[in-house]
């Protein structure tokens, strides 16, 4: 990997599922809410790699759910789009609209049937009929 394609360093303990080197990079001055090259939040990679226990660090630090990233998609449409159902409920319970549309108009439930992730699926189609 080029210098340039490396993931500052909250980024990658947040890939790594890394809690405490998390707590290291934010004590030491990382933005939460920095954004790497692909314009994703530390959030945006938790929610992807589903380390809950990461997103639930990050957002009782105070993350902002409804951040987008290059496609226009929130860390709900990243959890969504790898059939992360774990990751899906905690976001949706604290908060991050289901509803969200990326640039191309794409639901975190668009992004789930194109996979298809039934469970996660079945989660969003439940949560929108109020259940």
């Amino acid at each position: 990997m080029a210098e340039m394609d490396r993931l500052p360093p909250l980024h990658q303990a947040v890939v790594d599922g890394d809690l405490a080197a998390c707590k290291y990079w934010l004590d030491a001055g990382e933005k939460l809410d920095a954004k790497d090259n692909e314009r994703m939040t530390p959030l945006h990679h938790a929610a992807w790699m589903g380390h809950v226990h990461v997103c639930k660090y990050l957002v009782d630090a105070g993350a902002n759910l409804e951040v987008k990233d290059k496609e226009g998609w929130t860390p709900l449409h990243r959890a969504a789009f790898e059939g992360k159902l774990y990751v899906c409920k905690y976001l949706v319970g604290v908060g991050a609209n289901v509803n969200a549309k990326s640039y191309k108009h794409e639901t975190p439930l668009d992004l789930a049937k194109d996979r298809p992730h039934r469970e996660v699926i079945a989660y969003f189609l439940k949560v929108m009929r109020g259940g």
